[in-house]
């Protein structure tokens, strides 16, 4: 994707201003690189014994030794099932990091650019359930941790309601964007007792949002270079959102 994302801006920081986005750039990564790492012993020892965040993701309605007797039934010890999460979750984050990383190597003297790079650099920790596994062993750290995980967030629609050119359109979104995204916020704080429809139903309007705003853009704005680039977002938000709405939302309906 990167080789087909021309992220150049009207005005390219430079100087001391350049320097300092790109040092803001290095410091926020490397705070989700610790916080993803710090994560990933407790991650793995709740998926060991079947608790804390081995129950969610679709397992929200489980028990501890209803799932360790599932897995028995089917064959499956407790360690592979945990090796294999933690290997999806893994060859995400990595295949986001990345390609935030370069990006942010090949174009760290663009603001759109570092912009992008740094979304998908803390979008891609944020999307395993290292953060999270920690949201759950230091319950006191919560809403710093809750946070962490929807900056990422954040960073996905403004993404989608500026891209390429890093103005938002149509100019709607600089408003929803902030609205949508603090209810988002809100429910994922109270994830435990927000209904599963409300979940899903936000889900899906929030990628019908960022999918709107693509088009309209590339109907109504954009010229023929753009509107090449604009194929690859429409492409990624539909996996994207495909996986999400299936794995969020769909499947804990259908299967409860």
């Amino acid at each position: 994707m990167a080789a087909h994302v021309n992220t150049q801006s009207d005005t390219p920081p430079h100087g001391r201003a350049l320097n300092l986005l790109r040092g803001l750039w290095i410091s926020v990564a490397l705070l989700y690189g610790l916080v993803f790492v710090i994560g990933l012993p407790p991650l793995i020892r709740q998926y060991n014994a079947l608790t804390g965040i081995a129950l969610q993701m679709g397992f929200q309605e489980w028990q501890t030794e209803d799932l360790r007797a599932a897995l028995q039934a089917t064959g499956l010890s407790v360690g592979a099932w945990t090796a294999m999460r933690l290997a999806a979750e893994l060859l995400t984050t990595l295949g986001f990091v990345g390609l935030g990383l370069a990006l942010f190597l090949r174009r760290s003297n663009d603001r759109i650019a570092l912009f992008t790079s740094l979304f998908l650099v803390t979008f891609g920790i944020v999307s395993s359930n290292s953060i999270s596994s920690l949201r759950v062993e230091y319950a006191n750290l919560a809403g710093w941790l809750g946070l962490i995980v929807g900056l990422p967030w954040i960073g996905f629609y403004v993404f989608f309601y500026t891209f390429p050119d890093g103005r938002f359109v149509p100019r709607w979104t600089a408003v929803w964007g902030p609205i949508i995204l603090l209810v988002f916020m809100a429910s994922a704080s109270s994830a435990e007792s927000t209904p599963t429809w409300l979940i899903f139903g936000l889900l899906a309007m929030t990628f019908l949002s960022a999918l709107f705003a693509q088009v309209y853009r590339y109907a109504r704005v954009s010229n023929a270079t753009q509107r090449a680039q604009a194929r690859w977002v429409v492409f990624a938000i539909a996996v994207i959102a495909l996986g999400e709405l299936i794995g969020q939302g769909l499947l804990p309906v259908v299967f409860p």
